[in-house]
């Protein structure tokens, strides 16, 4: 697998002064056996505002390479993919509940996110 590109970003409210929860979807694309594909996790704001909790994070942007600056939701879809392979087979995850975002977070190896996130920022600045 071949990491394209990650970014996240707030989804809007369907009426912006509802008291909807608001959602953040983080996106990674990626090249898998020849084909171009894209990966994207929807969960609820109110996570993003405590992957503290579940992340050795304390603060955004969680990453900062260069002049590059990757909050938590610029990554989180990346983390996951890269810690559950099985999810290239779907294009989407939604994460509805605290307790399946923190055992999907469990598990990712960090280091190896960090690793992947400075090559791809060292290809940007060598282009």
């Amino acid at each position: 697998m071949e990491i394209k590109g990650f970014k996240g970003r707030q989804l809007e409210k369907s009426v912006p002064a509802s008291p909807e929860d608001g959602f953040i979807r983080s996106e990674v694309a990626y090249i898998d056996n020849g084909f171009e594909k894209e990966f994207h996790m929807v969960y609820l704001e109110y996570f993003d505002q405590k992957f503290s909790e579940v992340t050795p994070y304390e603060n955004n942007p969680i990453i900062s390479f260069h002049n590059y600056r990757y909050e938590f939701k610029d990554v989180a879809a990346l983390a996951v993919l890269l810690t559950y392979p099985q999810y290239k087979h779907q294009k989407r995850l939604y994460v509805p509940d605290w307790d399946q975002f923190v055992s999907l977070l469990n598990q990712v190896q960090w280091n190896t996110v960090e690793t992947i996130i400075q090559e791809e920022s060292q290809e940007y600045l060598n282009q």
